[in-house]
């Protein structure tokens, strides 16, 4: 059976709330998503809420709501490209929600329509009672076999939320593991089995990604690795998972290695390929988060761009520095934070004056083409351990929510020893086709990409393609 779920951000999902608030006769919204699916597994992205306004509607009352059809139509039409198209409404009058025998028969005509004009959209249904709970299920529109929705992801600046509709039975909660009872001191015992259940995805293993994955590793059962480089010599001092021998083994297994080693019922998987590739892509698309720590800002971009897309929280991580005359004049780390509908990555400080593909870039530095004398070429590992320690407690605060304080852009200056926080001085700009309100953006696009979607200018009017 396929697990489907629902992603919003957290702004829209507050509008949806506050509507159904703000009246005690019924009300509708609609809602236009994209997707993502694989074998086993969807999920619905929330791109666009709309509100009917007052006159839109036939009929409003305590126990009915009916909108004139001169004004489905068009939203019908617009559904069209998308992956599915949202039928929510409210029963204010219930503490628990489910759909009447005219929501039945409203759900009939719904697909009916749909069908006609936008046959590749499924049908969402969704309702509201005046307790806060929330009914949902979905179906493709040419024969109506309804799913339940298995829950439903809020994403926002404050933290991920997780809301399981009333028509999913709760799973059972499982016997307390050893190993969580300090952790459960800390964040409690639903936030254990909240990290527990992620799906992680860790993209590069240098010396920043490797601290990270052994930082996550006994409190993350699901782990995918993603690094296409071997180990060399020179990287060994800064590897957390390192062991005499090991140069020239891929960098993913070696971590694989000693994670299950230390926790042999973890979930490892292991992509020894550059992302975007089809394979890392795909682990992409099936993770609930995302830490980002290459070697390169075409990467960094491309995760950027993706994590629009398919509406996934990513903390980017990079260490650097440079030097002058010999001395070094500027060394330290940054730890970003991206989540939908908020200032994505490029947004956020990335440098974006080198898209180009890694590969390319080494050449250039090969033959003398880039000038590198300025860049400092190492790291410290207590400045890489300290900028991975930095993006896993900002991980579980963003996903467990036991400290308030999520900053979304943090500077360490290692050289005056001291942390900026810079989250407010960075805001989604109007014409970025990430996170602007550009037409053609990415968010929430997921598996289906139109033609201007593919070919993206970033805000420095470089071209990268999606």
């Amino acid at each position: 059976m396929t697990h489907r779920s629902l992603v919003v951000a957290a702004t829209a999902w507050d509008a949806l709330c506050l509507h159904f608030a703000g009246s005690q006769d019924e009300r509708m919204a609609f809602g236009f998503c994209g997707g993502i699916e694989l074998e086993n597994f969807g999920q619905y992205l929330l791109r666009e809420v709309d509100f009917p306004a007052e006159h839109e509607y036939r009929r409003r009352c305590r126990a009915f709501v009916s909108l004139k059809a001169e004004f489905a139509v068009p939203r019908a039409v617009r559904a069209r490209g998308c992956e599915a198209f949202l039928d929510v409404h409210s029963h204010p009058f219930a503490r628990f929600p489910r759909p009447s025998h005219t929501d039945d028969e409203g759900a009939l005509r719904q697909a009916r329509l749909l069908r006609h004009l936008a046959p590749e959209a499924r049908l969402i249904r969704m309702v509201f009672s005046g307790s806060g709970q929330v009914w949902a299920e979905e179906s493709a529109t040419e024969s109506l076999q309804w799913s339940p929705i298995s829950e439903i992801v809020i994403l926002g600046v404050d933290g991920r939320r997780v809301l399981v509709p009333v028509n999913i039975s709760s799973p059972k909660a499982g016997l307390p593991d050893p190993r969580d009872a300090r952790t459960a001191v800390v964040i409690g015992d639903e936030a254990v089995a909240t990290v527990r259940n992620l799906k992680v995805i860790l993209i590069g293993l240098g010396g920043v990604g490797s601290a990270v994955a052994r930082l996550l590793a006994g409190y993350v059962d699901y782990l995918d690795l993603v690094d296409p480089d071997i180990i060399e010599a020179h990287n060994a001092p800064r590897l957390h998972f390192y062991a005499a021998g090991d140069e020239g083994q891929p960098k993913v297994e070696v971590v694989r290695r000693e994670i299950l080693r230390a926790f042999p019922g973890s979930h490892v998987q292991t992509v020894q390929e550059r992302f975007p590739s089809q394979n890392s892509l795909e682990c992409f698309k099936r993770a609930d988060f995302v830490f980002c720590c290459p070697d390169h800002n075409a990467v960094r971009y491309a995760v950027a761009r993706d994590a629009t897309r398919f509406m996934k929280p990513v903390i980017e991580v990079g260490c650097g520095g440079r030097r002058k005359d010999g001395k070094i004049v500027a060394l330290g780390y940054h730890v970003r934070l991206q989540v939908p509908c908020e200032a994505c990555l490029a947004c956020n400080g990335l440098d974006l004056s080198q898209l180009e593909d890694p590969s390319t870039t080494e050449m250039k530095r090969r033959i003398g083409y880039l000038n590198d004398e300025g860049v400092v070429p190492g790291e410290l590992m207590p400045l890489t351990t300290k900028a991975a320690a930095d993006a896993v407690e900002i991980f579980f605060r963003y996903t467990t929510g036991y400290a308030r304080s999520v900053p979304r852009n943090l500077y360490f200056d290692a050289l005056h020893f001291r942390m900026l926080d810079a989250t407010t001085a960075y805001e989604p700009q109007p014409d970025c086709t990430l996170c602007g309100s550009a037409a053609g953006n990415l968010k929430g696009a997921g598996d289906r990409l139109s033609d201007d979607q593919r070919i993206l200018t970033s805000p420095g009017g470089d071209y990268a393609v999606a």
